[in-house]
């Protein structure tokens, strides 16, 4: 993602969290503007994360191992692999993961993780995956609006019903 496209997708996202911050469920701190919505439909319709094909997981789990002088056979390559392609892992995503295991993994470690490692490893390194962590809070606070839309329009009881009718 480019620089100025990073930067829109930020302001963006800083000006939905400003509305949605402590305000109840489905509701927003103030007037939710059109030019709002409109930039955030265009940001969540032409910025979708591409998903890694599995041959190309392969070849940069090889490398992150290589890289790394850790023993590794086709066998945990393809496992890893597999469990990457189960999580829908992206560039961004990729990227994350393969700071996350360099920022970790000490020199002396010559095996491959273990499952739970590997997958500890994982869900750890998304957190640093900003970029679609903010495209999908946009897409939910498009939802939260169009909620609070219908909500706006769903016409109320009617005044005339007595409460002691209800049982």
């Amino acid at each position: 993602m480019e620089d100025t496209e990073q930067a829109q997708l930020v302001s963006v996202f800083s000006r939905w969290s400003n509305l949605a911050k402590s305000a109840p469920f489905p509701s927003f701190n103030g007037e939710v503007s059109l030019e709002l919505i409109e930039a955030t439909k265009a940001i969540t319709l032409t910025r979708k994360p591409n998903r890694i094909s599995f041959k190309k997981l392969i070849l940069k789990q090889k490398q992150l191992w290589n890289y790394l002088s850790v023993d590794h056979t086709h066998s945990d390559l393809h496992a890893q692999c597999e469990r990457l392609r189960e999580r829908g892992i992206t560039d961004s995503g990729y990227r994350a993961f393969e700071q996350t295991v360099q920022a970790t993994w000490k020199p002396f470690w010559q095996k491959p993780p273990t499952e739970t490692q590997f997958e500890q490893l994982l869900e750890s390194s998304q957190q640093y995956n900003k970029s679609e962590s903010m495209l999908k809070m946009l897409k939910q606070y498009l939802r939260r609006w169009e909620i609070s839309q219908k909500k706006l329009q769903r016409p109320s009881a009617s005044p005339n019903l007595s409460l002691n009718q209800a049982a």
